[in-house]
């Protein structure tokens, strides 16, 4: 999808910062990008930080169904539910969803086969970065992201087709 001037919602920054590297992402790749979250900027004060100089609009402490119904694409938080009523009604709508690792995995070079996910319900962050160790120790330019507060969307730029990538996925992904 091309997002130069796309009007893209970002649906959940959590207070761990989970959309701070998506919203990143999508304003340098040109979007138009909003935020929206039910917590209110006081709760949510840390994630915000590193996108106060952004031009981001941000929706805390409500959701309003105009702004899903005028995205050109929402990028979904991991813990909100695939199911959720705003999302059925944008999808109804032809409006595409997205999480934040589908679009790393969208945007890869292409011929990079060398990504390995983990998923699962416990274990998923040890499990991550123990194969990251295993494969640096190989190749110092392999890649760890996903749901490790490290964006894999911010690192595309290092990842050519040699680079070994070590992704942890939610188990709601």
């Amino acid at each position: 999808m091309q997002l130069q001037g796309a009007r893209v919602l970002v649906w959940g920054l959590g207070v761990h910062g989970g959309g701070i590297g998506v919203a990143k992402w999508l304003v340098k790749q040109g979007a138009r990008v909003t935020v929206t979250d039910l917590k209110n900027a006081a709760q949510l004060e840390s994630a915000l930080a590193p996108l106060r100089d952004l031009p981001i609009e941000f929706i805390l402490g409500a959701h309003r169904e105009k702004d899903f119904l005028n995205a050109d694409l929402i990028v979904r938080n991991p813990a909100v539910p695939r199911d959720a009523p705003l999302l059925q009604l944008a999808r109804a709508r032809g409006i595409p969803v997205e999480m934040e690792l589908g679009l790393f995995v969208q945007d890869l070079p292409r011929g990079n086969a060398q990504v390995i996910g983990i998923t699962g319900t416990k274990g998923k962050t040890t499990t991550t970065l123990m194969i990251g160790a295993i494969l640096k120790k190989a190749n110092p330019k392999t890649i760890v992201a996903g749901n490790l507060r490290v964006s894999a969307l911010e690192l595309l730029d290092q990842i050519d087709a040699h680079t070994p990538v070590v992704l942890e996925f939610s188990s709601w992904q």
